[in-house]
């Protein structure tokens, strides 16, 4: 009797011991399987950040391959911002990253939708994937008084960024001509500084003639250059040598492009040409009814060149159209999601200009 009290005391304690242990592992366990599978998403995350800015893609050249668009992506074989006949790491071209841009409120007849980006970068329908290009530094107009433009930079963190140089290029229409201005300055240790100007820049800002500034900032040598300050009635979008215009939805009346183009390709301005029309023809009318939008061909865009810069009138009101090249960028699958994501940053040039990308990366499943 008592060695079979002593058997079932020892299966208890076994029993207690094995479910203990039971207990302790399985929690081990799934920590284990949980940082497994964060890390198998950090190795899917390098390996599409590399992919998107190192590689070119396939066509090379798919940038400027009017062929592959919003409608037809079936000869884009592979997927890559890389610039094709770069020397060094982290050289993007900007013709494939205006075909990833369709924020800036004009359609883009050339979009390569990122559903379309995430097959051919073998993420298929399991990963969600977020896109991000932004300047390396932010530039704010605090404000114009008389001569002086106040200015304020930071970086991407929000940072004050001191001891960075600025230069500005005033540019404004008046009697018909385009007028420019330039100015140059150091910011404090508040990221701040003072522009100044032989001329009043307030009164231009204030009268109905267009008036932009567009900013180099060399931050140690990191460079960012931007448009600030300006009045746009037109919005636009550039894909190789295409400028379109578009008419926006809260407007009224019809707009005309006057002049040609000038070329921005800091700290130079070139002026170009437009070869697919000639002025007084209904090509250069803007309007709200069949005429929403015009694309114009231009006879050369230097390769680096940041903006373009078109005058549009209506009646007596004139209006500067700044056209980036490219825009900031937004791309994504969808809606950020899932409980684990990976971010990863990095510094890319287009057009000689640093850019801040971030990509997320995220399983649909979780």
């Amino acid at each position: 009797m008592q060695a079979t009290y002593e058997y079932i005391f020892a299966a208890i304690m076994i029993f207690v011991m094995l479910s203990a242990t039971v207990t302790t592992m399985v929690p081990l366990l799934d920590v284990n399987l949980s940082q497994a599978r964060e890390y198998q998403l950090e190795l899917v995350a390098d390996r599409v950040f590399n992919k998107i800015l190192r590689t070119p893609g396939y066509p090379a050249d798919w940038g400027t391959d009017l062929t592959i668009n919003y409608s037809d992506t079936s000869s884009l074989k592979d997927f890559g911002l890389a610039l094709a006949s770069a020397r060094s790491a982290y050289i993007l071209d900007p013709n494939k990253v205006v075909k990833i841009e369709n924020g800036s409120r004009v359609d883009n007849l050339y979009y390569v939708s990122p559903q379309v980006a995430a097959q051919l970068l073998g993420l298929g329908s399991d990963y969600g994937f977020a896109l991000s290009i932004l300047p390396v530094l932010n530039v704010t107009v605090t404000s114009v008084v008389d001569n002086n433009v106040y200015v304020y930079v930071t970086t991407q963190e929000n940072i004050p960024a001191p001891n960075a140089n600025v230069s500005a290029l005033a540019l404004w229409w008046e009697s018909r001509k385009m007028f420019n201005a330039t100015s140059n300055s150091t910011t404090d240790w508040r990221g701040e500084c003072v522009l100044e100007y032989t001329v009043d820049l307030e009164s231009k800002g204030e009268r109905e003639e267009g008036m932009a500034m567009i900013m180099l900032v060399n931050y140690h040598g990191i460079r960012t250059v931007d448009v600030v300050g300006a009045r746009q009635s037109l919005i636009g979008s550039v894909t190789g040598r295409y400028v379109t215009v578009v008419y926006p939805e809260n407007e009224s009346g019809s707009w005309k492009i006057e002049g040609d183009p000038l070329l921005v390709v800091y700290p130079y301005v070139f002026v170009g040409q437009i070869v697919n029309g000639s002025h007084g023809q209904a090509k250069w009318v803007i309007n709200k009814g069949g005429k929403s939008h015009q694309t114009y061909e231009l006879a050369w865009v230097d390769p680096y060149t940041n903006f373009i810069v078109l005058v549009a009138r209506k009646q007596d009101v004139y209006s500067l159209v700044v056209v980036p090249r490219p825009w900031r960028i937004q791309y994504q699958t969808g809606p950020l999601a899932g409980l684990h994501r990976v971010t990863l940053h990095r510094l890319a040039v287009i057009n000689g200009i640093t850019h801040y990308v971030r990509l997320s990366i995220w399983r649909m499943s979780e």
